[in-house]
């Protein structure tokens, strides 16, 4: 497969872009914006950002480069209620974003891009933000599209989609390619694919080594692609719980090698790699109930080590659910789920409130170096909906 002349010169045009301007900042005596890791420290708990210049809306993405917050597509059409079945809204999802510089703290329009931006899986690979865009098979006009999103030069381009049936793959940076993954197994198993964007060109990677499974998730650490994922076996034992199994790819991504399964019990696939561990923070657990009781409970969250990959149990978790549940998302050093926040070197955790008059439902949110940020969502008043178009950032 191919990719265009105009892909394949984004690589060489970028870095003389970043190149020319390193050198006008030079000559003029301008600093370079600083990294997250450099800003100076700022009051724990929430402070409120700067006005976006987007329309309010919900179910937006977030993604984090290294120095700045995407901010895109999502849904203006009236939100379904929580816990309610809704039929899918006639207005298509929206194309447009905006990209907010946290040292400057200023914002920028983010290029529209070529198809709306619904339903996406997406992955940052050398100041290139990469999405599947499944499309919706009620709206002729939302079709499926594997995009480009250069950052620096704010440009979109239209790249060749993943071979086959991929409505549930799901993008993570690997090295030097994305790796494409199926969420679950229980249609069929299909092999994940790599694509290379030097070439443009996809390719099967070999079927993990405990395939098929369901609650897939893969995790970069820099030195293998884990993924984890619940064994679908037919010849489970009623009273077996089904738990977290786990195989590890080499950087090359050819050759499988199996972990060890856990004692977490499969409730929620958020896996992160965290302070140089792959971590599940979520707290709770269960036995399996009256019929076919497990025989002891078992807990919904853990943590893998790497690459000796030890199982180890979440560090005294918490035994009720924080003020602000429904977000799960891991930073290099933290992890949010059920409303705690988790610091994994220090075994601290930290319940996480929701900010003064934020949303309720579908906010966008992402970890942006050493803080969480949230933007965006519904705010629901007696039935009735209000999408926000504002944003806060939580410090630790």
């Amino acid at each position: 497969m191919g990719v265009s002349s105009e892909m394949r010169a984004l690589q060489p045009a970028r870095s003389l872009m970043l190149l020319g301007t390193a050198l006008a900042a030079a000559a003029c005596g301008v600093q370079a914006s600083p990294m997250a890791s450099e800003l100076p420290a700022e009051p724990a708990g929430w402070s409120a950002l700067p006005a976006a210049p987007l329309p309010a809306r919900h179910s937006a993405h977030a993604f984090w480069s290294g120095n700045e917050v995407l901010l895109l597509g999502g849904s203006d059409a009236r939100p379904c209620p929580p816990d309610a079945d809704c039929p899918p809204p006639e207005e298509p999802p929206l194309r447009d974003g905006a990209i907010f510089n946290r040292a400057a703290g200023t914002w920028r329009h983010m290029t529209v891009a070529p198809v709306p931006l619904g339903q996406a899986s997406g992955a940052l690979l050398d100041g290139v933000l990469y999405l599947w865009v499944p499309g919706i098979e009620h709206a002729d006009a939302v079709r499926a599209a594997f995009l480009g999103f250069a950052i620096a030069e704010n440009r979109w381009v239209e790249l060749e989609p993943p071979p086959g049936p991929a409505d549930q793959l799901r993008l993570v940076a690997a090295g030097s390619r994305l790796v494409a993954y199926h969420g679950s197994h229980e249609a069929n198993v299909r092999p994940d694919l790599a694509y290379d964007p030097q070439t443009g060109g996809w390719s099967e990677l070999p079927v993990d080594a405990f395939a098929p499974a369901y609650d897939r998730t893969a995790v970069w650490t820099g030195r293998e692609l884990v993924v984890l994922g619940v064994r679908i076996d037919p010849g489970r034992a009623p009273n077996a719980p089904p738990v977290y199994s786990a195989a590890a790819l080499d950087a090359a991504l050819v050759t499988w090698r199996r972990l060890p399964d856990s004692e977490v019990a499969g409730n929620s696939a958020g896996w992160y790699w965290a302070g140089g561990s792959i971590v599940n923070a979520s707290i709770g657990s269960a036995d399996g109930g009256q019929v076919n009781n497990w025989g002891r409970r078992y807990p919904f969250g853990g943590m893998l080590t790497h690459p000796a990959g030890q199982w180890m149990a979440l560090p005294d978790p918490p035994a009720r659910l924080g003020g602000y549940p429904d977000v799960s998302v891991g930073g290099s050093e933290h992890v949010v789920a059920d409303g705690w926040v988790l610091e994994v070197a220090t075994d601290r955790w930290t319940e996480l409130t929701r900010p003064p008059g934020g949303s309720e439902q579908g906010e966008a949110v992402v970890w942006a170096g050493d803080r969480l940020v949230v933007w965006g969502g519904v705010r629901w008043t007696a039935g009735d909906p209000t999408l926000l178009n504002e944003g806060w950032a939580w410090v630790p």
